[in-house]
């Protein structure tokens, strides 16, 4: 048998996220398993309280070690859950011949986390096969002795309808996402700035800038109301480099915002040492940069002949993500591996 097992969370724990792509991308994935022949199996958690809700899960997923036998093959998205409630009951998953495909690195994203660390390999350590984000993710859990063969996605599907589009507009800046964590922002806002930034957010930033306009919220599934030329990614502590535990931790992943500026047809703007930078030289279809600062100057460079063909490209990418592209095609060589 094939098993496709997911946890999944009653209606009231839902709406908190309706202007967030936190749940977009693991939505994504349940839509383009349905190109598979896997029985969907929810795992519903029905208690909202930490520990009821930490302990149900529990229950359920050691009841799933009399139901998964060594021949099946099952395919989970991790982290399923807390990674010390996750520790207790990976092993009834890794039972049979398993896939995981990566969201999040718990034990990574935060700092000093190696006790946690060191059970976050061991779990990742008891499936067959893992669906890592990019090649510095897959390079840097090999060091860390995860011994699991791996696959790199390169990049998140961002399933759309092709014939949906938002307003481009020259050289005008998207920023979408969580922008009260966005420290630099507040650097920006002191900052003399040619391009303009349009940010959007489920909150107001307070930013006095007349370059840095808030344009408010939409859905992860509707990009109508997006306006821009291109998209930043940046985060951290500081405009001159991505610091912190959350500008560090875009050494090893493909944020699903990169998804969103490329399914939405944006060029994209990368930190250079960010493990995307690889990506966006390869399909040619924005620019790296040292630090915020930079950005107006290497936009003024550009010629109109390379920002026609990045846009070629970038149009290309899109449908690419708007179809499931690149899970499928990783999906298909992971079931080759197990």
């Amino acid at each position: 048998m094939k098993y496709f097992l997911d946890l999944c969370f009653p209606v009231s724990f839902n709406g908190v996220g309706k202007y967030t792509a936190t749940s977009k991308a693991r939505v994504d994935i349940i839509n383009l398993m349905q190109h598979f022949s896997f029985k969907y199996i929810p795992l519903k958690r029905n208690f909202q309280g930490k520990f009821l809700g930490s302990l149900e899960l529990l229950i359920k997923c050691r009841l799933l070690q009399f139901r998964i036998k060594k021949s099946d093959v099952t395919f989970v998205q991790y982290p399923m859950m807390n990674i010390k409630v996750f520790f207790h009951c990976y092993k009834a998953l890794g039972k049979g011949r398993t896939i995981a495909l990566v969201h999040d690195l718990q034990s990574y994203r935060v700092y000093r986390q190696y006790k946690e660390r060191n059970k976050e390999i061991k779990i990742l350590n008891a499936f067959s096969c893992l669906i890592v984000h990019t090649n510095s993710m897959r390079e840097q859990l090999i060091n860390d002795g995860v011994k699991t063969p791996m696959i790199v996605l390169e990049v998140f599907d961002y399933l759309l309808p092709l014939d949906m589009n938002c307003f481009h507009s020259g050289q005008e800046i998207v920023f979408a996402g969580a922008l009260a964590k966005s420290v630099y922002l507040k650097e920006m806002d002191n900052m003399i700035l040619k391009s303009v930034y349009n940010l959007y957010s489920a909150f107001k930033p307070e930013t006095k800038n007349p370059s840095l306009i808030y344009k408010g919220k939409f859905s992860p599934d509707d990009i109508s109301t997006i306006q821009g030329g291109w998209g930043l990614i940046w985060d951290g502590d500081s405009i001159e480099t991505c610091t912190g535990q959350f500008g560090e931790y875009l050494r090893l992943i493909s944020p699903h915002k990169c998804s969103l500026y490329i399914a939405a047809k944006l060029k994209v703007i990368v930190w250079e040492e960010s493990a995307m930078a690889p990506f966006v030289i390869k399909y040619n279809i924005g620019i790296t940069i040292k630090s915020v600062s930079e950005i107006d100057e290497k936009l003024s460079k550009l010629s109109i002949d390379e920002i026609s063909i990045m846009d070629k490209n970038v149009s290309e990418l899109s449908e690419k993500l708007r179809k499931g592209t690149f899970f499928c095609d990783a999906f298909s060589k992971a079931l080759q591996i197990v």
